[in-house]
């Protein structure tokens, strides 16, 4: 009787055991369940997070589109989104009658243009009168002047109509006699010659490590050259029309727009935030000013990059080399970082974690 009793017991025991395994292994099965399910919505999210959608663009574009047109509104310094009309008191004329008027009324010819263009080379008997040094110009040259004494100007460039800047200040000092020009003389234009560049790109180690320094530091490179040009719309857009490739209509637009579409970016790249899209958008923007530099080589236009400062950095092979350097940096961190994204703290949301 005895032995009966444990060996009931003993039964009784190896069932409970074997009940506890039984469970054991569905929870087991359940939490394996459980970690491929997680393990795909973080692969699935993790690919989201690498595409490049057209809405990143359109949210990136638009915060400093946005950024931008609020700052300058408040800004002491900031532009007029489109320049002003033509002055209703500058009348237009041809080439044959301003040599009539140079010739029998004897009217002063003007050109309008910056310095160093007028020194490229300018119309004979021409005098340089540039709107950004007007007053001073006008104090030393021009007091003594009749107001009725016909001036002809001219000089005006796709990215800036400098003459009617300089016409509308004369017809402010009470000139009644003002006529633009708006045709090319002859001995103007100035051909430049063709400059050929070849740039080497080093081989990059594809260490994602170098690819987070690099990250950074175009991003700090990008924030850093907004400052100025936020700072400074005005002398900023003098920059962009200096490199004659602007329609002047949009010169003031980019001056206000641009700077605050390269601070976003920047910062973007600098957080983690959209790292592939802003990228992108940085590598556009330095296309387009690699493209800009080289045409103004190849025609030996003597201008600021306009880049950092707004003076003090002309354009030179360099400056192609630099901005090469920087759209490799650029791409280099579109392919290959993956390190410290800020928007991948966010990646999984709520409904992902519900159970299909």
């Amino acid at each position: 009787c005895g032995l009966n009793r444990n060996l009931a017991e003993q039964n009784q025991a190896l069932r409970d055991t074997i009940d506890d395994l039984t469970r054991a292994e569905q929870r087991i099965s359940v939490l394996e369940t459980a970690a491929r399910r997680i393990a795909r919505m973080v692969s699935h999210n993790a690919e989201r997070i690498l595409q490049v959608r057209l809405l990143d663009f359109i949210l990136i574009i638009g915060i400093s589109l946005v950024l931008g047109a609020l700052f300058n509104l408040q800004n002491p310094k900031g532009l007029s989104f489109f320049p002003l009309p033509r002055p209703d008191a500058a009348k237009t004329v041809t080439a044959p009658e301003a040599l009539r008027l140079l010739s029998r009324e004897k009217a002063l010819l003007i050109d309008a243009r910056p310095r160093e263009f007028f020194e490229l080379g300018h119309a004979p008997g021409a005098i340089n009168v540039p709107p950004s040094l007007f007053d001073a110009l006008y104090a030393a040259n021009f007091n003594d002047e009749d107001p009725e004494r016909p001036m002809v100007i001219y000089g005006r460039t796709v990215s800036r109509l400098y003459d009617e800047m300089t016409a509308r200040k004369l017809i402010n000092r009470d000139h009644e006699e003002v006529y633009l020009y708006l045709g090319d003389p002859g001995n103007l234009s100035v051909k430049g010659e063709a400059h050929k560049m070849r740039n080497r790109m080093s081989a990059w180690i594809r260490h994602p490590a170098l690819a987070l320094m690099a990250r950074f530091y175009l991003g700090g490179i990008f924030i850093y050259a907004s400052l100025n040009k936020i700072n400074f719309p005005a002398e900023f857009s003098d920059n962009i029309a200096a490199y004659l490739l602007v329609p002047y209509f949009l010169v003031y637009p980019m001056a206000i727009l641009l700077p605050w579409i390269e601070l976003v970016s920047g910062v973007c790249l600098v957080a983690g935030i959209r790292v592939r899209a802003s990228a992108a958008v940085i590598c556009t923007l330095l296309g387009i000013f690699t493209l800009a530099v080289t045409v103004v080589l190849i025609k030996k236009t003597p201008i600021d990059c306009g880049c950092f400062q707004n003076v003090g950095d002309p354009v030179s092979l360099l400056t192609v080399g630099r901005d090469l350097i920087w759209l490799a940096m650029g791409i280099y961190v579109y392919k290959y970082d993956r390190f410290i994204h800020l928007d991948r703290l966010f990646m999984i949301k709520p409904e992902d974690l519900n159970p299909s």
